[in-house]
């Protein structure tokens, strides 16, 4: 069986009242920091280790999250951390790899774009294979 692929549309979004949520020095053009930042989370999905993920997230009432998963909006650490107990029930083993990332960054806002790759197994031991577009944006 051929490996499924799907095009998925992710954005992470902040709110507008000084919220953190994604907890790197945004400050200047610290690109390596960025980067940095969302290979931890990708290590930490790889890993499935839920903690390592939200280490990288603000952890309270602040955060606000778009994503691919219904309902698609997460208005706290809470119900961002079930999106992420959700997807992970969805799979078996996974890998995750960034690619194409590009970061902008001013004062205390950033943001960068990239596309995330997706490969492994489904709980039924079928392939997948998911790309998707991703935009975080911070500000601190």
């Amino acid at each position: 069986m051929k490996p499924t692929t799907v095009a998925l549309a992710l954005v992470m979004a902040t709110s507008t009242l000084g919220s953190t949520p994604l907890l790197a020095a945004t400050k200047g053009s610290d690109e390596a920091q960025i980067k940095a930042l969302e290979q931890r989370i990708a290590d930490g999905a790889n890993a499935k280790d839920i903690d390592a993920i939200m280490k990288n997230f603000a952890p309270d009432q602040t955060l606000l999250v778009f994503d691919v998963i219904p309902p698609r909006e997460y208005r706290d650490a809470d119900a961002f951390r079930k999106d992420w107990e959700g997807f992970f029930d969805r799979f078996g083993p996974i890998t995750i790899q960034n690619s194409d990332m590009n970061v902008t960054s001013h004062d205390e806002m950033a943001f960068a774009t990239y596309i995330a790759h997706l490969t492994g197994k489904g709980k039924d031991g079928n392939p997948m294979e998911l790309m998707f577009c991703a935009s975080p944006a911070a500000n601190g």
